[in-house]
């Protein structure tokens, strides 16, 4: 065996012609994105159940995962407040745009949450990953409360809608 032939045969990519070599950081970003998905479901539905301890606890997990987890955690939660419903676009989005003009009357975490499911129903992912990425850490949780109350509501109203 000479020299190149052994080379060729210690990497992967020879070893198998062909087969794509995938970027480890793109394989743990997809696994902590699925995990947040998990665990987002999770919480809404502990949420929706009144177990808001266990919700928290979910959130908070999903958090510990960074930005990847806590877009994750607001992705899901908009599909929830936004599945069965016409997409608002920027009837949300501010005085500015057409929206509501007493948008600046609510506290903070309302506003935002508004504008992150107002980004979600444009299908904008440039602004809600500004959105997401422009919340303080310390405020995180906060905002992410909001978030997830509206998701609850959501569920809830389609429940009542279908019991009735």
């Amino acid at each position: 065996m000479n020299r190149e032939t052994r080379k060729s045969s210690t990497s992967f990519a020879a070893a198998r012609p062909g087969a794509p070599v995938r970027d480890p950081r793109r394989v743990v970003a997809f696994a902590v994105r699925r995990h947040a998905g998990w665990l987002a479901g999770r919480a809404l539905t502990a949420a929706s159940y009144g177990e808001h301890d266990r919700s928290a606890d979910l959130t908070a997990r999903a958090v510990r995962r960074g930005p990847d987890g806590v877009e994750r955690l607001v992705k899901v939660w908009c599909r929830t407040i936004l599945s069965d419903r016409p997409p608002a676009g920027p009837a949300l989005a501010g005085p500015g745009h057409g929206g509501r003009p007493d948008i600046d009357r609510l506290p903070v975490p309302a506003r935002w949450a508004a504008r992150v499911v107002a980004a979600a129903a444009a299908r904008d992912r440039a602004m809600l990953r500004a959105l997401v990425g422009a919340v303080p850490e310390e405020e995180v949780d906060v905002h992410l409360a909001c978030l997830l109350r509206l998701a609850v509501a959501a569920v809830v109203a389609r429940d009542d809608d279908t019991c009735l």
